[in-house]
């Protein structure tokens, strides 16, 4: 057996898991590659004009796994716990995939409200796969095990890189199917890392989401939640912010706008990207922001 993994949305969050918890049973994946044109056209295609740029990327990477894979994985994620939820593109990923392929999809339903934990749910996926409970439950805790360890290394390396060297700070405020993306986030990164500055990522720095409520009270979206919580641990250590948005997301639209309120002391940079972004425009943006960061720092 074959199991496809599309690299985009819940995969930048997840693959660690996916590839040991699969790896330890004795099931082969396969991935799609890094997002280029081509997987973003054909996404496009196979998308209502409504969805947002990285949903559109996510419809071209399943489209590439057709026929290449038994099974393409599709978790469907409503909430981790009661109090919150996720965007309501996570939870339309199973059927979104399946509509779109016509085709075998492997799922597993999150769903903490009603008492299915994302634990639970991988015990539900591996038993429906015909497998021993025991052992699905031993490969999810070894693959548990390796994602918490991976997580504390990138976690001890955003807070060293605050606390070393004299090159600006810029936080990256974005989500990881953005950030780590190769059309939407990585050419960001590259610039402003080429510029001579520290790039952290709000997503690596494994904040405590209680720490939010200092800016944000009511804020109910979990993924937000975690980057507004490594904003409020971080704003007051970094020379500037950089927020990245895939346009039109309705979380991001509203804490973006909280943010740019909050944060009227540092350098902040929005980038909404869509399909339509413009590589010499980007670069423009990114070369005020970095002249003005090395301004203040000559200043102060």
């Amino acid at each position: 057996m074959k199991i496809g993994l599309p690299r985009a949305l819940e995969y930048h969050r997840s693959h660690r898991v996916w590839e040991a918890f699969f790896g330890g049973l004795g099931i082969d994946t396969v991935t799609s590659p890094e997002t280029d044109a081509c997987i973003l056209k054909r996404g496009a295609e196979l998308s209502v004009d409504e969805s947002c740029l990285a949903a559109k990327i996510y419809m071209g990477h399943v489209d590439w796994l057709k026929g290449k894979c038994d099974m393409i994985l599709a978790p469907r994620l409503d909430n981790f716990e009661a109090g919150e939820d996720v965007c309501v593109k996570f939870n339309a990923l199973y059927d979104t995939a399946k509509a779109a392929t016509g085709g075998p999809i492997l799922g597993y339903n999150v769903d903490g409200k009603a008492g299915c934990s994302e634990q639970n749910a991988f015990i539900k996926m591996g038993k429906g796969l015909g497998l021993p409970r025991r052992r699905v439950a031993a490969a999810l805790k070894t693959a548990l095990c390796e994602d918490t360890l991976a997580r504390r290394r990138l976690k001890e390396n955003a807070r060293q890189t605050f606390d070393t060297g004299s090159k600006p700070k810029v936080l990256i405020v974005g989500h990881t199917y953005n950030v780590y993306d190769k059309l939407i986030g990585a050419p960001i990164i590259n610039y402003l890392s080429e510029a001579g500055i520290d790039v952290i990522l709000a997503s690596e720095c494994g904040s405590d989401p209680r720490l939010a409520a200092k800016l944000a009270r009511t804020l109910y979206w979990t993924y937000s939640k975690e980057l507004v919580a490594a904003t409020a641990e971080y704003k007051d250590r970094a020379d500037g912010i950089v927020l990245i948005t895939a346009f039109p997301c309705g979380p991001d639209s509203l804490t973006n706008e909280l943010l740019l309120r909050k944060l009227k002391s540092l350098p902040v940079l929005n980038i909404i990207a869509d399909e339509h972004t413009s590589g010499t425009g980007l670069e423009t943006r990114l070369e005020s922001f970095a002249d003005v960061l090395q301004a203040r720092l000559k200043i102060y």
